[in-house]
Formats: C-alpha cells, structure tokens, sequence
C-alpha cells in the first residue's frame, strides 16, 4: 500500500511538471473559465495559459481575462473555436512592429468588455506599397462593449467576420480604426466611439453592410465610413469628418436617424455605380455640409428625400448633386448658397412635399424634366449677383407646377423686416401662393393649410386684430403705451 501511494505521488508530480507549472493561475470555482495574466509573465506564457484555458471550455462557455501586461513584444496568437468566447478584461500593451500586437483564430467570438489593448508602435512600414502591417488586433468575430483598443500606428481592429461596437472605444491616430476583408462581413455601432486622427475610421476592403444606431463614428482627416459594395444604413449617433464623413462606392446608403455631418470640405455623403443602381435615401435624421454638398451621386445614382434635414453651408455650392433622379417627398433641403438641387443631363427632379430652398440663388436646376406638385420650393434668385435666374431653371426639359405647389422667388438684396399676412418681395411662381409669418418662435413663410418654413435673417412682425382691424405687435404696444400715458396724464 505504501509502494502504492508513493507511486501515485511521482506519477502526480511529473504531470505538474509537464503541464501545470507553467499555467497562470485559473480560478477554482470555474475551472478553465478565468486567467489572470501578470506584467511579470512573458508572451508565449499568456498564450499558453490562455490557450489552455480555452481548450478546457465547452462550447457555449467562456474564458474572462484579467490583469495587466504592458511591454508586450511579440505577437500573442489565440485560437477561438466556434461557440466558445474569450471575454477580454485585462489591461494589454506593447509595441509590435510590422505585426499585431492580439491575434485571434478560427470562428469563436473575442468580446472586449472592460481593460485595453493597444498597440503603441508609431513606426511606419517601410515600404508604403505594402500598406500598414502594426495592428492591434485581428480576429474572426469581434464584440466591443466596453474597455479600449487602440492603434498608434496601424489598424486598431482587422477582422475576416462580424464586428460589433456597443461601448467602448476603438481608435487610431494614424491609420484604420476598423478594417474588415472578405464579402459578407457586418460592421454594426449601437454605442461606444470608434475614431481616427488620420485615416479612416470603418473601412469595408468588400461588400459588408455597415449599419450605425448609435455611438460616434469620426475622422478628423479622412473619411469615418469608406466601402466598395454593400449597403451603408444610419438611424442614430453621429458620422462625422473633417472631409467626407461617407465616402462609398457601389453601396447604397440610408440615413432615417442620426446625424452624418462634414465639418470641413467635402460631401457629406457620397456613392455611385456605373449602372446606376446605387443610391442615397433620406427618411429622417440630418445630413449636412458645412462646405460642400451634402448628398453626391457619381458616376450615377438616384437621390430620394422622404424626412429629415439637408443642409449645406456652403456660400458657392449646392445641398444636393446628383447624376441621377432626386425625388423629394417631405423633409427640407435648405442651402446657404446658390443652389439646392442640381441634377447632371439626364436627371429628372420631382417634389411632392416637403421644402426646397435657396439662400442666394435657385432652388432647382435640371437639364430634364422637373415636376413640381406639392410642398415649397423657395429661392432667392441671383438679385445679389446679377438679373434673376429664376427660382426654377430647365435648360432641357419642361417643367410643370401642379396640384399644391407652392413655388416662390424672394426679390430682396438684404435681409428685411416684413409685416405679417403680406407678399412684400415675395414673387409666386405657381397658382399657390405663401405670406411672410412669425409662428410664435422663428420668422419665415407660410404656405399651404399649416405650412411653416423659417428663413434665416428675416424679421417678421406678428399682428393682433382689434375690432377687425389689424395692427402690428410692434405698433400695438406704441399705441397701447401713448393710450395708458394719456390716461395717466389725464388722472395728473
């Protein structure tokens, strides 16, 4: 018996040896499921302990990394069978140059929930024709829902699947912050910010539907949403660059919520095929640019506008620009300079609600047909600028103003002070006519049964009707104050 016992000691402790004594160290209460990594442990040995931990799992359970190492050197290289999950807690770093930094295999999910892991190699590559080669991570599906990766240098994130941002941060200063290869892939932001510095925030190498809910996707230079292929959706958060927020071929692009912005130059959404069958709808949300335009169609493409804002701040463009048909429904198209629609040769325009508007010249401008039958189209012509264009100009088409359509031409050189209920400067185009108006909170016109457009610099004086007679708000309180001052005088 005693032979025994000492045989079954040897036999214990030479399986120690071999496997275990190299192992961090993994909680007892779920065997296999947490490691806690340590600054002192080398790579290779949070591989294997992760690794082994991993291999020790069923499908359908998860290993949760904690700790902290931050002078990682080589690549640390994980493989992630499908239905399991590596929930990533721990706080990693390190500078890997022309290689990356976390590398996760096969078709398990890598979820990032709290921690980091960055890469802080600021080295370019040395030959540029071969691209960026210092990323943070490549993985198969990726969840981040929390904690941080981050590229100094490099992409942040480079995935052959899904990736999936609901908090957290994902960013790089110089380069990609999520780059997905292969067709098919998914790129979906419900929360959290994924940014650039220099570069491109999300860029889709193939056809990948890219769909932003919420969160914040930017670049201060460059582009936040770039793809070839696929269908670009945005219903909530912010899109935002300093150029072009999306820049796209071959996709079409939804915006029904959410903001997609250009601070700087550049259009503040951009798409187009050779065939046409490429698009941008616009249902709700705002789409605007502060330089350029804010929907752009080449080489073709058809625009829709159903809801939401358009804008373009823009003093010598136009909000949109398409090689195409633009169809507006309801929604406004507002442009600070010369022109709102602008269609190439052979795209058709028709507004049926809505409001098209110019600040300093046409509204609308085809070189086909334009059908005008229903909402608003206000234009300020070309008075600051030379004889009036006319708030609609068709160089190759008809033109036709039907059913509701109001169409209206403001002949003003300056902004004026109007009186409520008149036409004054207002030139109708159509058989529906509009008045100046004050509704309480904005100044601008009135159109239609309950229309309402504000129209920026213009003060319009409300009135009150006393015994049927009309007096202005302005100069009902003058005559109100003389009659009281009588009263007081009198009294005295």
């Amino acid at each position: 018996m005693q032979t025994n016992k000492r045989i079954l000691s040897i036999l214990l402790t030479l399986a120690l040896a071999a496997g275990l004594l190299a192992i961090a160290p993994i909680t007892a209460s779920a065997v296999g499921t947490n490691v806690a990594i340590a600054q002192a442990d080398s790579v290779s040995t949070i591989q294997a302990n992760i690794q082994n931990a991993i291999d020790g799992i069923a499908t359908g359970e998860t290993v949760t990394v904690t700790g902290s190492k931050t002078d990682a050197d080589i690549q640390l290289y994980l493989e992630i069978p499908e239905g399991k999950t590596v929930k990533w807690e721990a706080d990693y770093a390190g500078s890997v140059y022309m290689d990356t930094l976390v590398f996760c295999n096969w078709l398990g999910l890598m979820e990032i929930a709290g921690g980091s892991i960055i890469n802080e190699c600021d080295t370019p590559h040395p030959n540029p024709d071969l691209g960026v080669c210092n990323h943070t991570f490549i993985g198969g599906h990726i969840l981040v829902s929390d904690g941080k990766v981050r590229a100094a240098y490099g992409v942040a994130i480079y995935a052959n699947r899904s990736v999936t941002v609901r908090g957290g941060e994902v960013s790089a200063a110089d380069g990609t912050a999520i780059h997905t290869i292969g067709p098919g892939n998914k790129i979906e932001i419900s929360g959290g910010t994924v940014s650039t510095a220099d570069g491109i925030a999300i860029h889709a190498n193939e056809v990948s539907d890219i769909v932003v809910s919420g969160g914040t996707v930017s670049a201060n230079n460059g582009n936040a949403i770039s793809s070839n292929g696929g269908e670009i959706t945005i219903s909530g958060g912010t899109v935002s660059a300093g150029s072009s927020p999306i820049n796209v071929s071959n996709c079409n692009v939804k915006v029904s919520g959410g903001e997609v912005k250009a601070t700087g130059f550049g259009h503040a959404i951009s798409t187009g095929s050779d065939d046409g069958n490429i698009g941008i709808e616009v249902s709700g949300g705002t789409v605007s640019s502060a330089s350029g335009c804010a929907l752009y169609t080449f080489p073709r493409g058809d625009i829709v506008v159903s809801g939401g804002m358009v804008s373009s701040g823009s003093t010598t463009g136009g909000v949109i620009l398409a090689n195409g048909n633009v169809t507006v429904s309801d929604g406004v198209v507002k442009s600070a300079g010369p022109s709102a629609i602008t269609t190439g040769m052979s795209g058709k325009i028709a507004v049926s609600g809505g409001v098209v508007s110019s600040a300093l010249g046409t509204a609308i401008s085809a070189h086909a047909d334009i059908t005008i039958s229903g909402g608003l189209v206000f234009g300020r012509g070309k008075q600051l600028r030379g004889p009036s264009s006319g708030v609609i100009v068709n160089t190759g088409g008809t033109t036709s103003k039907t059913g509701s359509a109001v169409v209206v031409e403001w002949k003003a050189d300056a902004a004026k002070n109007y009186s409520q209920g008149t036409t004054t400067h207002l030139d109708m185009k159509s058989s529906n006519s509009a008045t100046w108006h004050n509704n309480g909170t904005a100044s601008g016109i009135k159109y239609g049964t309950d229309g309402f457009f504000a129209v920026d610099g213009v003060t319009v004086h409300p009135y009150k009707v006393i015994f049927g007679t009309r007096y202005e708000a302005n100069l009902l309180n003058w005559i109100l104050f003389f009659i009281g001052f009588g009263f007081i005088w009198m009294w005295f």
